[in-house]
């Protein structure tokens, strides 16, 4: 059973961990219970990669990083989920590095470009 697998997933209460309790739940299954609680790819890679019964659930571009660098396979599966947006976040009274804000700002601009289909989609002006 899938259950039984050895998961590697994110920690407890976190959304895609509840995405993942929700998919078994849904199918009168219990949840995996993970042998690893961690979002680092390289350990999740690492992990899956050495243990034929190891599986995760990663986004798509870091399971095609790991096929790279670990040799794992991708499950051809695809979810109807969406998780909540990303945070990006530092210290309020911390130094301003010039990269930080220059990652920063590239992040609020593919934010701008991505939200502004979806804008016209429901006939709103962008500003």
């Amino acid at each position: 059973m899938l259950a039984d697998l050895d998961w590697v997933l994110g920690a407890p209460h976190t959304p895609m961990r509840d995405q993942v309790a929700d998919i078994f739940l849904s199918h009168g299954l219990r949840p995996p219970s993970p042998i690893v609680e961690s979002y680092s790819s390289k350990l999740i890679g690492e992990m899956v990669g050495a243990n034929e019964r190891a599986v995760s659930i990663v986004p798509a571009d870091i399971a095609e990083e790991l096929v790279r660098t670990t040799g794992v396979v991708i499950v051809p599966y695809s979810f109807d989920w969406t998780l909540p947006p990303i945070a990006m976040f530092t210290r309020a009274q911390g130094l301003q590095r010039a990269a930080e804000q220059l990652f920063a700002g590239s992040l609020r601009e593919i934010c701008l470009q991505d939200s502004e289909p979806k804008r016209k989609q429901r006939g709103v002006e962008s500003s």
